[in-house]
């Protein structure tokens, strides 16, 4: 029996009426999507653009905690041979702190790009040649982008059709995207092209004090937002630093749980520290999107205690919640 999955009804429809037109099978089970788009965070290496080293989707990279001059490649995915893409319109679009430098069309194809502000470019390329196409990963551009911040480059369908002429179909990939300059938090589509599970943890930041060798304890709310008819995650949650540990329960089937965050300052100096708890969705078969809550513990020096706080000639730095904000924000 077919199941739309994790895919909306609005694009399930329109690859059902495509896998019509195609001869696709689609007669058992979760079938894949026909076609998305996907961005690799590491394709800065000689020679990428001519013949791209990745042969399958599970080798692209969505994400990376670097920052600096770095190249992002776009890719079309489709497991399917009818899906041979003949030609392709996206809109990329990436942060305000991120600097745009070139970029390259790659893997064969013709095209062109154009800026369309100071965050967006649109790309345009195509395969009217209709090379040989078995399925699989075609790299088509490379972004090369200064990155000063964490943020998220976007990539979007404007136009598509796959084939060869004189048969050509409209196509429609499901989006892609990729992050840099992770600290904590990241998300990534799975190569099925399936919706991530994305969990939402409430509060984001969260401020936590004790005296030294005392523990302070807080709640963290968990929520998996998914439509009805798409399959539950599981969540699995953990902490970052050794101060801090965490208590969960979480039902998939609500989407919904809670989180018991401890803080022990018996090892701890008076000041602040940071750290985080961390919620990772899974999906059964592949891991999902990791979402974080910013935690800051400041441990109270014991009043007029020699050698401890504020009182002393040299007081404990305790980091302030506007730092923590501008490095987060």
């Amino acid at each position: 029996m077919f199941s739309c999955g994790r895919f909306r009804w609005s694009s399930c429809f329109f690859w059902l009426i495509a896998a019509g037109f195609l001869g696709v099978s689609i007669a058992h089970g979760n079938p894949l999507p026909p076609s998305g788009l996907a961005v690799h965070v590491d394709a800065g290496a000689p020679g990428f653009c001519e013949q791209s080293p990745l042969t399958e989707c599970t080798e692209i990279v969505q994400y990376t905690s670097e920052v600096g001059e770095l190249a992002f490649g776009l890719y079309y995915v489709s497991y399917f041979e009818e899906y041979s893409p003949y030609e392709l319109s996206v809109e990329i679009n990436w942060p305000e702190q991120w600097t745009h430098r070139e970029i390259e069309i790659c893997g064969g194809a013709d095209g062109y790009w154009s800026a369309t502000s100071a965050t967006s470019a649109e790309i345009d390329v195509n395969w009217h040649d209709c090379p040989p196409w078995e399925g699989g990963i075609k790299l088509y551009a490379i972004v090369h982008m200064g990155v000063y911040g964490p943020g998220t480059m976007t990539v979007e369908t404007l136009d598509a059709s796959v084939g060869c002429p004189p048969t050509v179909y409209d196509d429609w990939p499901v989006p892609g995207m990729a992050q840099a300059g992770v600290q904590c938090s990241y998300c990534f589509r799975p190569c099925d092209l399936s919706n991530p599970c994305q969990p939402v943890l409430t509060p984001a930041t969260l401020s936590l004090s004790a005296d030294v060798g005392g523990t302070a304890e807080e709640t963290i709310h968990i929520d998996m937002p998914r439509e009805e008819w798409e399959s539950p995650c599981d969540a699995f949650v953990d902490a970052t630093v050794d101060w801090l540990s965490v208590d969960y329960a979480y039902d998939p089937y609500l989407g919904e749980g809670s989180i018991t965050v401890s803080a022990d300052a018996s090892e701890l100096e008076p000041g602040g520290h940071v750290g985080y708890v961390r919620c990772r969705s899974e999906d059964g078969w592949q891991a999902g999107c990791t979402t974080c809550t910013h935690v800051l513990f400041e441990v109270i020096a014991n009043q007029g205690a020699p050698g401890e706080g504020p009182l002393d000639d040299e007081p404990a730095k305790v980091t302030s919640w506007g730092h923590v904000k501008r490095i987060y924000r």
